[in-house]
């Protein structure tokens, strides 16, 4: 990222990020892959705060969806599912209050959604997994 340092002769050699960067060298990073799928998570979590009633359907698909969040950029799976519990608390708050109907049905939703998507990208950590134990083995004999 010495693209500001080499183009415009900056005096000190420090490392300059700016938001459009990826973009102007075409630097495929997993959080610019991750962008539509961010743009389609938030909105589906914004479906949850327009219609009355949001389906068990569409709680499906946004696990489908944090699970391809989590495989490519995994920093992204604790945020968005902060933001999609803090929607499901305020939607089921303001509908039934301050109730155990409130928390049973964020609790069934979380487990859902938090089940659904290991699941989604388990095919992606298990690989992950398998080829961090192939570079030790790998690593140790070398030693």
């Amino acid at each position: 990222t010495r693209f500001i340092v080499e183009k415009f002769g900056a005096a000190d050699n420090t490392i300059h990020e700016f938001p459009i960067y990826s973009f102007v060298v075409s630097d495929l990073h997993g959080h610019v892959s991750d962008i539509p799928f961010t743009l389609l998570f938030l909105a589906l979590v914004f479906t949850i705060l327009i219609y009355a009633k949001p389906s068990l359907y569409l709680y499906i698909f946004m696990s489908l969806v944090l699970g391809v969040l989590y495989m490519t950029n995994s920093w992204d799976f604790p945020i968005y599912t902060l933001v999609l519990g803090a929607t499901t608390l305020h939607f089921y708050y303001s509908k039934y209050g301050f109730s155990s109907k409130t928390f049973l049905n964020i609790a069934l939703l979380a487990i859902l959604v938090f089940v659904g998507s290991i699941l989604v990208s388990l095919p992606f950590h298990l690989m992950e997994v398998e080829q961090t134990l192939l570079a030790v083995r790998i690593t140790a004999q070398l030693l």
